[in-house]
């Protein structure tokens, strides 16, 4: 079994590390409601707070999430893409990868953030679980 950790290094990582921030980005525009505003107020105060808060938490975040994924890189049938691989365990994923973030997000020492998840946590995993499959084409895209 391969680790996407050692997949992606140097400068390969360094693109990823971005194109997860877009990403993440991308999907917090996206929510609507509720619960996109509250995700889009949270992430504006880290942000007043900490200008590269998402490229903060993408950094201490992508090495552990790339652990909780490699087993599915690995499983994927042939032929199948690994969004829709993700999607297809999308729950499954999204449970590991929260998991994996709460044990990163107590490891933080940046107040502002850690608040920010605090708040928004309740409702993380199913946004996760309805994005893993993008998550899954942005990793995808990256391994060329």
């Amino acid at each position: 079994m391969s680790s996407l950790n050692d997949v992606f290094t140097g400068q390969r990582r360094d693109a990823l590390y971005r194109d997860v921030a877009d990403y993440v980005r991308t999907t917090v525009d996206k929510q609507s409601g509720i619960t996109g505003m509250a995700i889009k107020g949270g992430l504006k105060a880290a942000e007043k707070a900490k200008p590269n808060a998402i490229e903060l938490g993408v950094k201490h975040f992508l090495p552990e999430a790339l652990e909780v994924l490699s087993p599915y890189w690995d499983s994927r049938p042939e032929q199948v893409s690994f969004a829709s691989h993700l999607e297809a365990h999308k729950a499954e994923v999204a449970d590991k990868l929260m998991a994996s973030a709460d044990k990163v997000a107590s490891k933080l020492n940046y107040p502002a953030l850690n608040k920010v998840y605090g708040s928004l946590r309740p409702r993380g995993g199913k946004i996760l679980a309805e994005n893993v499959a993008g998550l899954g084409e942005v990793i995808e895209r990256n391994d060329t």
